[in-house]
């Protein structure tokens, strides 16, 4: 699978359960350079979350309107 920064992926993140057993599918935005991604193993991933109640946040990017769709999530998102 080609990785490019900008790229939706699905990812399994650890909940905030006992020990963090518990992994769930979250979509996360690729952020590391093409140019890394392509010569490295590992890729940068910033996480995205429903809960976009402190969208306002400077640490966080509001996915809403239109870009909702070209992301391939279903609801108004933020990226953490």
């Amino acid at each position: 699978m080609k990785l490019n920064r900008g790229n939706i992926v699905l990812c399994k993140v650890p909940m905030p359960s006992e020990k963090l057993r518990e992994l769930k599918l979250r979509p996360g935005l690729i952020v590391s350079k093409d140019l890394n991604n392509k010569r490295l193993d590992d890729v940068i991933i910033a996480i995205c979350t429903s809960n976009i109640s402190k969208h306002q946040e400077l640490t966080q990017y509001l996915v809403e309107g239109d870009e909702i769709a070209q992301a391939g999530i279903k609801a108004a998102s933020v990226v953490k």
